[in-house]
Protein backbone atom coordinates (compact mmCIF):
# COMPACT_ATOMS: atom_id res chain seq x y z
CA UNK A 1 0.00 0.00 0.00
CA UNK A 2 1.55 3.25 -1.02
CA UNK A 3 1.69 5.98 1.35
CA UNK A 4 0.40 9.51 0.66
CA UNK A 5 3.51 11.73 -0.31
CA UNK A 6 3.55 15.13 1.10
CA UNK A 7 3.98 16.78 -2.21
CA UNK A 8 0.69 15.36 -2.95
CA UNK A 9 -1.12 16.92 0.11
CA UNK A 10 0.29 19.96 -0.62
CA UNK A 11 -1.18 19.91 -4.19
CA UNK A 12 -4.40 18.45 -3.34
CA UNK A 13 -4.38 21.84 -1.04
CA UNK A 14 -3.37 24.28 -3.89
CA UNK A 15 -6.27 22.92 -6.04
CA UNK A 16 -9.40 22.14 -3.93
CA UNK A 17 -8.58 25.17 -1.39
CA UNK A 18 -8.03 23.14 1.74
CA UNK A 19 -7.71 25.96 4.55
CA UNK A 20 -4.32 26.20 6.02
CA UNK A 21 -4.37 25.70 9.34
CA UNK A 22 -7.07 22.54 9.70
CA UNK A 23 -4.17 21.16 6.86
CA UNK A 24 -1.07 21.79 8.44
CA UNK A 25 -2.03 20.39 12.03
CA UNK A 26 -2.96 17.02 10.24
CA UNK A 27 -0.42 16.51 8.10
CA UNK A 28 0.90 13.58 10.07
CA UNK A 29 -2.34 11.74 9.38
CA UNK A 30 -1.48 11.86 5.34
CA UNK A 31 1.21 8.63 5.87
CA UNK A 32 -1.07 6.18 7.57
CA UNK A 33 -3.01 5.23 4.98
CA UNK A 34 -3.71 5.38 0.86
CA UNK A 35 -6.81 7.57 1.67
CA UNK A 36 -6.18 11.25 2.86
CA UNK A 37 -8.92 12.60 3.92
CA UNK A 38 -7.78 13.19 7.44
CA UNK A 39 -4.98 15.02 5.81
CA UNK A 40 -7.21 18.24 6.76
CA UNK A 41 -10.23 18.78 8.28
CA UNK A 42 -11.79 21.72 6.12
CA UNK A 43 -12.77 21.06 2.49
CA UNK A 44 -14.07 22.83 -0.86
CA UNK A 45 -16.08 20.43 -2.19
CA UNK A 46 -16.07 21.34 -5.94
CA UNK A 47 -14.20 21.03 -9.15
CA UNK A 48 -11.62 23.77 -8.37
CA UNK A 49 -9.43 25.54 -10.94
CA UNK A 50 -6.79 26.35 -8.71
CA UNK A 51 -3.56 25.19 -10.80
CA UNK A 52 -5.45 23.43 -13.53
CA UNK A 53 -4.18 23.55 -17.17
CA UNK A 54 -7.04 21.69 -18.75
CA UNK A 55 -8.84 19.07 -18.55
CA UNK A 56 -10.68 15.97 -19.74
CA UNK A 57 -14.19 14.80 -19.10
CA UNK A 58 -16.45 11.32 -18.65
CA UNK A 59 -19.72 10.91 -18.07
CA UNK A 60 -20.86 8.09 -15.87
CA UNK A 61 -23.68 5.46 -17.82
CA UNK A 62 -26.36 6.47 -15.33
CA UNK A 63 -25.38 10.27 -16.13
CA UNK A 64 -25.80 11.99 -12.72
CA UNK A 65 -21.93 11.06 -12.37
CA UNK A 66 -18.69 12.66 -13.97
CA UNK A 67 -14.98 12.10 -13.66
CA UNK A 68 -12.40 14.63 -14.31
CA UNK A 69 -8.72 14.31 -15.02
CA UNK A 70 -7.08 17.13 -14.32
CA UNK A 71 -3.63 18.40 -16.11
CA UNK A 72 -1.91 21.08 -13.62
CA UNK A 73 0.44 23.61 -14.76
CA UNK A 74 3.41 21.88 -13.75
CA UNK A 75 2.67 18.69 -15.33
CA UNK A 76 1.15 16.94 -12.42
CA UNK A 77 -2.20 14.78 -13.07
CA UNK A 78 -4.88 14.36 -10.73
CA UNK A 79 -8.29 12.49 -10.89
CA UNK A 80 -11.60 13.56 -9.57
CA UNK A 81 -15.07 12.09 -9.47
CA UNK A 82 -18.30 14.29 -8.58
CA UNK A 83 -22.02 12.40 -8.03
CA UNK A 84 -24.88 14.94 -8.36
CA UNK A 85 -27.12 14.32 -4.87
CA UNK A 86 -24.66 11.94 -3.59
CA UNK A 87 -24.67 8.04 -3.95
CA UNK A 88 -25.21 5.51 -0.70
CA UNK A 89 -23.05 3.09 -1.54
CA UNK A 90 -20.03 5.42 -3.12
CA UNK A 91 -20.46 6.75 0.17
CA UNK A 92 -20.23 3.94 2.54
CA UNK A 93 -17.08 2.78 0.32
CA UNK A 94 -15.37 5.72 0.31
CA UNK A 95 -15.61 7.37 3.24
CA UNK A 96 -14.56 4.40 5.21
CA UNK A 97 -11.70 3.60 8.25
CA UNK A 98 -10.97 0.69 6.03
CA UNK A 99 -8.76 1.09 2.45
CA UNK A 100 -10.82 0.53 -0.47
CA UNK A 101 -9.38 -1.68 -3.10
CA UNK A 102 -9.40 0.31 -6.42
CA UNK A 103 -9.89 -1.00 -9.98
CA UNK A 104 -10.01 0.19 -13.48
CA UNK A 105 -11.01 -2.10 -16.14
CA UNK A 106 -12.33 -2.54 -19.46
CA UNK A 107 -16.17 -1.79 -19.49
CA UNK A 108 -16.43 -5.02 -21.44
CA UNK A 109 -15.79 -7.15 -18.37
CA UNK A 110 -18.07 -6.01 -16.00
CA UNK A 111 -21.48 -7.91 -15.80
CA UNK A 112 -24.88 -5.45 -14.08
CA UNK A 113 -24.76 -6.08 -10.27
CA UNK A 114 -21.72 -8.89 -9.83
CA UNK A 115 -19.09 -7.52 -7.67
CA UNK A 116 -16.18 -9.90 -8.88
CA UNK A 117 -16.93 -8.72 -12.47
CA UNK A 118 -15.88 -5.51 -11.86
CA UNK A 119 -12.42 -6.24 -9.88
CA UNK A 120 -10.47 -8.97 -11.85
CA UNK A 121 -7.03 -8.70 -10.30
CA UNK A 122 -4.62 -7.90 -13.03
CA UNK A 123 -6.57 -4.75 -13.19
CA UNK A 124 -6.09 -3.46 -9.60
CA UNK A 125 -4.91 -0.17 -8.75
CA UNK A 126 -2.00 -0.01 -6.20
CA UNK A 127 -0.66 3.21 -6.27
CA UNK A 128 -3.56 4.84 -5.45
CA UNK A 129 -4.52 7.92 -2.63
CA UNK A 130 -7.60 9.76 -2.57
CA UNK A 131 -10.18 11.14 -0.42
CA UNK A 132 -13.79 11.30 -0.28
CA UNK A 133 -15.83 14.97 0.54
CA UNK A 134 -19.21 15.58 0.48
CA UNK A 135 -20.55 19.44 -0.12
CA UNK A 136 -23.34 21.25 1.70
CA UNK A 137 -26.29 20.01 -0.81
CA UNK A 138 -25.02 16.75 -0.32
CA UNK A 139 -23.10 16.11 -3.53
CA UNK A 140 -20.39 13.43 -2.99
CA UNK A 141 -16.91 13.99 -4.29
CA UNK A 142 -13.52 11.86 -4.37
CA UNK A 143 -10.18 13.42 -5.11
CA UNK A 144 -8.02 10.64 -6.42
CA UNK A 145 -3.99 10.40 -7.31
CA UNK A 146 -2.23 7.30 -9.44
CA UNK A 147 -0.36 7.16 -12.04
CA UNK A 148 -1.24 4.05 -13.63
CA UNK A 149 -5.05 5.07 -13.13
CA UNK A 150 -4.61 7.97 -15.00
CA UNK A 151 -2.72 6.45 -17.36
CA UNK A 152 -5.13 3.70 -18.26
CA UNK A 153 -7.75 6.33 -17.94
CA UNK A 154 -6.40 8.80 -20.64
CA UNK A 155 -5.95 5.25 -22.76
CA UNK A 156 -9.32 4.90 -22.66
CA UNK A 157 -9.83 8.34 -23.85
CA UNK A 158 -7.44 8.50 -26.42
CA UNK A 159 -9.71 5.27 -28.28
CA UNK A 160 -12.79 6.48 -26.51
CA UNK A 161 -13.52 3.38 -24.65
CA UNK A 162 -16.02 3.00 -21.81
CA UNK A 163 -14.09 1.81 -18.29
CA UNK A 164 -15.12 1.13 -15.30
CA UNK A 165 -13.86 2.18 -11.86
CA UNK A 166 -14.71 0.52 -8.99
CA UNK A 167 -14.40 0.41 -4.97
CA UNK A 168 -14.35 -2.26 -2.80
CA UNK A 169 -13.62 -1.83 1.25
CA UNK A 170 -14.44 -4.44 3.68
CA UNK A 171 -18.36 -4.42 3.92
CA UNK A 172 -19.41 -2.32 0.72
CA UNK A 173 -18.47 -1.45 -3.04
CA UNK A 174 -19.17 0.68 -5.48
CA UNK A 175 -18.44 0.91 -9.41
CA UNK A 176 -19.09 3.12 -12.12
CA UNK A 177 -19.15 2.79 -16.04
CA UNK A 178 -17.56 5.80 -17.50
CA UNK A 179 -17.45 7.21 -21.41
CA UNK A 180 -15.14 9.85 -22.46
CA UNK A 181 -16.83 12.88 -23.97
CA UNK A 182 -15.58 13.50 -27.25
CA UNK A 183 -18.57 16.38 -28.60
CA UNK A 184 -21.13 18.48 -27.98
CA UNK A 185 -24.07 15.38 -29.01
CA UNK A 186 -22.81 13.88 -25.47
CA UNK A 187 -24.25 16.89 -23.40
CA UNK A 188 -27.03 17.62 -25.65
CA UNK A 189 -28.06 14.09 -25.24
CA UNK A 190 -27.91 14.67 -20.95
CA UNK A 191 -29.51 17.77 -21.28
CA UNK A 192 -32.72 16.03 -23.08
CA UNK A 193 -32.47 13.53 -20.25
CA UNK A 194 -31.40 14.81 -17.03
CA UNK A 195 -31.21 18.54 -17.45
CA UNK A 196 -30.51 19.04 -13.74
CA UNK A 197 -27.36 17.19 -14.07
CA UNK A 198 -25.94 18.80 -16.77
CA UNK A 199 -26.58 22.17 -14.24
CA UNK A 200 -24.42 20.50 -11.78
CA UNK A 201 -21.89 19.73 -14.08
CA UNK A 202 -21.46 23.23 -15.66
CA UNK A 203 -21.69 24.55 -12.07
CA UNK A 204 -18.37 23.15 -11.45
CA UNK A 205 -15.82 25.73 -11.39
CA UNK A 206 -13.51 23.64 -13.29
CA UNK A 207 -15.75 23.78 -16.49
CA UNK A 208 -15.76 27.53 -16.57
CA UNK A 209 -12.23 28.57 -17.30
CA UNK A 210 -8.88 26.15 -17.89
CA UNK A 211 -9.87 24.31 -21.59
CA UNK A 212 -11.65 20.95 -22.20
CA UNK A 213 -8.94 19.24 -24.00
CA UNK A 214 -11.85 17.10 -26.51
CA UNK A 215 -14.27 19.99 -26.78
CA UNK A 216 -11.31 22.53 -27.22
CA UNK A 217 -13.75 25.43 -24.51
CA UNK A 218 -12.92 26.99 -22.09
CA UNK A 219 -16.63 27.22 -20.59
CA UNK A 220 -19.16 24.55 -20.82
CA UNK A 221 -22.01 26.35 -20.02
CA UNK A 222 -21.35 29.42 -22.75
CA UNK A 223 -21.16 26.62 -25.12
CA UNK A 224 -24.21 25.01 -24.13
CA UNK A 225 -26.00 28.18 -24.39
CA UNK A 226 -24.76 28.75 -28.63
CA UNK A 227 -27.28 25.26 -27.98
CA UNK A 228 -30.34 27.29 -26.74
CA UNK A 229 -29.71 25.05 -23.18
CA UNK A 230 -29.27 27.16 -19.69
CA UNK A 231 -29.84 26.20 -16.24
CA UNK A 232 -31.65 30.03 -15.48
CA UNK A 233 -28.61 30.29 -12.35
CA UNK A 234 -29.45 27.30 -10.71
CA UNK A 235 -26.45 26.07 -8.68
CA UNK A 236 -25.94 23.39 -7.01
CA UNK A 237 -22.55 23.63 -5.25
CA UNK A 238 -21.95 24.70 -1.30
Amino acid sequence: MKNLSLRLCLVIAALFGIAGNGFANDLLDCSKSRTFQNCNKTHNSNVSTKGAKEYSLLIEEDGDTFMFIIHLDDGFKIGKIATFGGFEWFKKTFNNLDDAEIYVQPAHLRISGNLSSYIKSEYEVFDISYEFTENGSGDHFLNFESKKAISDINSFILRNDSFSFAGKSASHWYAGTFSPVNDISDLLNLAKTNLDSLCFLIDQPITQGPKNKTLNVNNLAELMREFAVGCDGTKYLM
